[in-house]
């Protein structure tokens, strides 16, 4: 059988099969952003270089902080679908942490994962903070409302 013609909808990231009987058709199925693939590929290997630097303190990721920011993005690539954000810069942050920066022009939102499952945030435009908020578990709303203001222009 040969190769069917497949679609991709970059709106939605959704691929969908084309030229196919109705009862041939796969179901639809959702492609992992970009940005969500690069920041699980940069907390791998944050996790695989952590070191304890004079004067810096720990960067080694406890594996427990890398599942929890790793559930985190994939919260927020469930609640922006629709979105297209820009990769994330990552980092280790003194202790144990993980900083989770994106960047759209003047605008910025800044996260923090903290070792004991909870994060922060900060969003600003300049140097004007336009929110910042605390949650821990999987109440990433606020934080996915902060990411969808920065896109807007």
């Amino acid at each position: 059988m040969y190769a069917q013609p497949v679609t991709i909808d970059r709106a939605t990231a959704v691929v969908r099969q084309t030229n196919l009987p109705t009862f041939l058709t796969a179901p639809e199925r959702r492609m992992p952003a970009l940005w969500h693939n690069l920041a699980f590929s940069k907390i791998h290997a944050l996790e695989s270089s952590g070191a304890v630097f004079e004067g810096v303190g720990n960067l080694n990721i406890d594996p427990t902080t890398a599942a929890y920011a790793r559930r985190i993005l994939d919260l927020l690539h469930e609640k922006l679908t629709n979105e297209i954000l820009p990769a994330p810069t990552i980092s280790a942050i003194s202790g144990g942490g993980i900083g989770i920066f994106w960047r759209a022009g003047a605008k910025e939102v800044e996260a923090i994962i903290y070792p004991d499952s909870t994060t922060s945030f900060l969003a600003s435009k300049g140097d004007e903070i336009q929110s910042e908020d605390e949650f821990a578990g999987d109440e990433v709303s606020s934080l996915g409302d902060a990411l969808r203001q920065m896109l807007q222009g």
